[in-house]
């Protein structure tokens, strides 16, 4: 049995670049966005995500007036790292991708590190990360 998964408050997550910025007709309704995507409407202030977005983040805002559905991609994983600790603390990290099914930001790319632990390379504890 899958257990399901927490719902998320998108408001709060990190996100990238502004990737595209769709104005009407995407917005055909005058008070709320339309994401063709999903076939869904939004309220202005609104953030969602789907797995049908390409790893994007979704948000309806207002633009003089016009309502548009804003998509932003994924956060740097290189732009949070302590480069200066990574090295002194010999950590090995990559930069892994993620689940491209899943919904934003579970769908991003993360940083995955290890260490060496009595001669062996185990994974490093979330906590431990070298992170700005």
């Amino acid at each position: 049995m899958a257990v399901a998964e927490e719902p998320m408050d998108l408001t709060r997550v990190q996100r990238g670049a502004l990737y595209i910025r769709l104005p009407a007709p995407y917005s055909t309704a005058p008070t709320q966005c339309y994401d063709p995507q999903i076939d869904e409407y939004f309220n202005e202030g609104d953030v969602w995500s789907s797995s049908y977005s390409g790893c994007k983040l979704s948000t309806c805002v207002d633009i003089n007036g016009i309502l548009n559905v804003e998509r932003y991609s994924c956060p740097l994983v290189s732009k949070g790292v302590d480069f200066k600790r990574l090295k002194k603390e010999n950590y090995y990290c990559r930069q892994a991708w993620g689940n491209r099914n899943k919904q934003f930001p579970s769908c991003c790319p993360s940083l995955q590190c290890k260490y060496y632990e009595k001669g062996k390379l185990m994974p490093l504890p979330k906590h431990m990360y070298p992170l700005l």
